[in-house]
């Protein structure tokens, strides 16, 4: 056995510095090492994602039940209207039956009347008795019974 020191030495600082950059690697891999960082983002992303879809899906099935709502409105509306429109023409209708029967009982009450007053007339040679206002005294006759 020889003893040699310098390749002991040598090979003992080889040894440290193989250990040294084997720990040194294994640190900066297991520092580096992203892979559970980047599953987690990318599920977060999926999940904002879906979120947003969504959202987005949500606010369609708004907008289209707002205008399903509108078209109900506005066919509501529409169907008022005729319903008015009907119901104003009948009564409108109603009401010209209504005044021609009123105007055709008017003209005969009118008619019979007329001839009730010349039948009366016929019968009757008396002269029509006018009915006269009290006389009114003047403010000169008043002032005469003053003085």
């Amino acid at each position: 056995m020889q003893s040699d020191v310098a390749h002991t030495l040598g090979g003992v600082c080889f040894t440290m510095i193989a250990l040294t950059l084997i720990i040194l690697l294994a640190i900066r891999q297991w520092i580096t090492d992203t892979h559970a960082e980047r599953a987690r983002l990318a599920e977060a992303t999926r999940s904002a994602t879906d979120e947003h879809a969504r959202y987005i899906t949500a606010q369609a099935v708004v907008e289209m039940e707002r205008q399903r709502l509108t078209r109900d409105a506005a066919a509501d509306r529409a169907q008022t209207l005729t319903m008015l429109a009907a119901e104003r023409a009948a009564m409108q209708d109603a009401f010209e039956e209504q005044r021609a029967q009123l105007v055709s009982d008017a003209l005969e009450m009118g008619a019979k009347m007329f001839r009730d007053h010349a039948a009366n007339d016929a019968t009757q040679h008396g002269h029509a008795r006018v009915f006269e206002f009290p006389k009114q005294e003047t403010e000169r006759a008043r002032s005469r019974d003053v003085q």
